[in-house]
């Protein structure tokens, strides 16, 4: 059910000669040779700086009447895998909200939904497995984008901010924190 290393065999990263290595244990000075070695630290979605790198967002906003259209393309960029990739309790959630009101809200959330359908091995006896029925998270580089349309009611609003972060709902490890941000940021309202 996790196919992280599937993910990046049909990557870009996988093509141009990049290994999970690369990002997840990156060389760093050995002060006690002079070397370097690779880092043991494997912190993943605990680096700030390796997510920020990891989606590219484009966010574009216009009125409509009292509507604000927000369209957003999310494309994987420095990252090797599907985002988000790992637990399969893990989702990335994009969130746009107008400045003038932030109440003002839509978001969208990128995730894996399995399902149990009744199956029967090769003896001949019954068993559940769980199958993929969706996936709307944002592909690895090579592989595609992911594109959304959101919509807020604030027909007086100038500008819209957006943000996305990681959510881990549950994990057997307990390490995960319940929101990681990954971006963030706000663009002006075009009229039309």
């Amino acid at each position: 059910m996790q196919d992280t290393l599937g993910e990046w065999s049909r990557s870009d990263a996988a093509e141009s000669g990049r290994d999970c290595l690369d990002c997840h244990m990156p060389w760093v000075a050995d002060t006690d040779t002079d070397g370097r070695h690779r880092d043991h630290n494997f912190v993943g979605m605990l680096d700030a700086d390796l997510l920020g790198r990891a989606v590219e967002v484009e966010i574009e906003a216009r009125r409509e009447g009292g509507t604000v259209i927000v369209e957003a393309t999310l494309r994987g960029a420095a990252i090797g895998h599907a985002f988000p990739t790992g637990d399969l309790f893990r989702e990335a959630v994009l969130r746009v909200w107008t400045i003038e009101r932030e109440s003002d809200m839509d978001l969208r959330r990128m995730y894996r939904r399995f399902e149990t359908v009744a199956s029967v091995d090769q003896e001949g006896r019954p068993r559940d497995l769980s199958v993929e029925v969706e996936d709307s998270r944002v592909p690895p580089p090579g592989q595609g984008e992911r594109r959304f349309e959101l919509r807020l009611r604030s027909p007086a609003a100038q500008r819209v901010g957006w943000s996305l972060e990681l959510e881990a709902h549950s994990s057997t490890r307990g390490d995960d924190p319940p929101h990681t941000p990954v971006a963030q940021g706000e663009v002006p309202i075009e009229s039309r």
